[in-house]
């Protein structure tokens, strides 16, 4: 279920962690209005980030980095499963991100994105997401550690 496209987007509204700690941003349950977590790291900055998105065909996402930099939006599905985002950050930046690829085995979905920028994302959404990373033996050794790093930071 490609909970969208790339790490952050979403609106203003009722996302409860926008602004607090990184732990709270990936505790969330499909029950909680189909929420899910999403990690996504920065190839040209190495900064990760930490979020959830919520809906099941489209809907708010948000996420905040290492660096404190916060971006919220949105993501959708088109007919043919392929999901987008788009998203703003409290710094300026701006973005969009594709969901290309959903692992059905362990639920997750994963993408690319970019930023005005010129900054390049990879993104995993799912509630198994390091699994499916150290299983994936296409990602980096940098990838993996971002992607762990992440989830170790979002653990209350």
């Amino acid at each position: 279920m490609p909970v969208s496209r790339i790490l952050i987007i979403a609106a203003i509204t009722a996302l409860p962690f926008a602004t607090s700690a990184t732990a709270q941003t990936t505790d969330c349950r499909f029950d909680e209005g189909f929420c899910v977590p999403f990690v996504g790291c920065s190839e040209t900055t190495g900064a990760y980030y930490v979020g959830r998105s919520y809906g099941q065909r489209s809907g708010p996402v948000a996420a905040i980095s290492n660096t404190g930099r916060v971006c919220q939006g949105r993501w959708w599905r088109n007919a043919l499963g392929i999901g987008r985002a788009r998203f703003t950050c409290d710094d300026g930046a701006k973005g969009e991100a594709r969901y290309t690829y959903f692992d059905s085995r362990s639920g997750t979905a994963t993408g690319k994105g970019w930023t005005n920028r010129n900054e390049k994302l990879r993104f995993w959404a799912g509630h198994q997401v390091l699994s499916y990373v150290l299983a994936n033996e296409g990602e980096t050794k940098d990838l993996t550690a971002c992607v762990q790093d992440a989830l170790k930071a979002a653990r209350p």
